[in-house]
């Protein structure tokens, strides 16, 4: 764990000196991309500063791009995004690292801060060469005063970014999707993403509840109604 948080540290310094001296430091963002070539994740946007850096996060998937095409012998890399959001310790991290066998963070009262990618290779199909995932900050976050307006960037920032987006619902308390997913749709409504794109998300969306009775069907189809009508209405 302190580990992984000096890593952090590390690159969250490195970043600042690339965005101050872009063209001195070119090499730090080949340095970030490798880095996600050996299957750890990186920092996008700072969990304690709550900032995201476009310069720094574009030359570093540049740099990935220019790594994953050396790596497929000149082939342009198919990359499936997959995004992970829900309420604090739902279990997004534990999740994926069991899916993906990632390395994201994860500790008894340790909830992800920011957002963390990690780059995974795909061996179980032939439509994509890796899945890029996509590590959110926990909504509902007691750090953040006005919470409601850091929750629906986090959610809008995972979710349009992404071909596939998994929502964690905990105990089968939804309100949380129920309250940021309208505020997103809102968001792309009448963005440049929408009008490119038809005006239709283009992300799948994935719903799995934890810590439920999964014996009692009936109820579980109840709460998945619920949300279905919830969405549409707000849609």
């Amino acid at each position: 764990g302190n580990q992984f948080l000096r890593m952090i540290h590390l690159w969250r310094e490195l970043c600042h000196i690339f965005v101050s001296f872009p063209s001195n430091q070119g090499l730090i963002p080949k340095l970030a991309a490798q880095h996600l070539m050996d299957g750890y994740p990186i920092e996008i946007l700072d969990g304690d500063a709550n900032m995201f850096c476009d310069l720094w996060v574009t030359s570093v998937l540049k740099e990935l791009q220019t790594l994953t095409k050396k790596a497929l012998n000149g082939k342009d890399a198919r990359i499936f995004v997959l995004s992970a959001m829900g309420v604090q310790s739902s279990g997004k991290s534990t999740l994926l690292n069991l899916m993906f066998r990632a390395q994201l963070m994860t500790s008894v009262g340790r909830c992800t801060r920011g957002v963390f990618i990690q780059l995974v290779p795909s061996t179980r199909t032939d439509y994509f060469d890796y899945v890029l995932i996509v590590d959110t900050e926990g909504l509902r976050s007691p750090d953040f005063p006005v919470g409601e307006v850091h929750d629906n960037r986090l959610a809008t920032f995972g979710l349009l970014s992404s071909d596939a987006s998994i929502f964690m619902v905990s105990n089968e308390d939804d309100r949380g999707l129920q309250e940021v997913l309208p505020m997103v749709l809102l968001g792309f409504k009448g963005s440049a993403m929408a009008e490119k794109s038809g005006g239709r998300i283009k992300t799948k969306m994935f719903f799995v509840y934890r810590s439920v009775d999964t014996n009692d069907r009936g109820k579980l189809n109840q709460h998945k109604e619920k949300l279905r009508n919830h969405l549409k209405n707000a849609a």
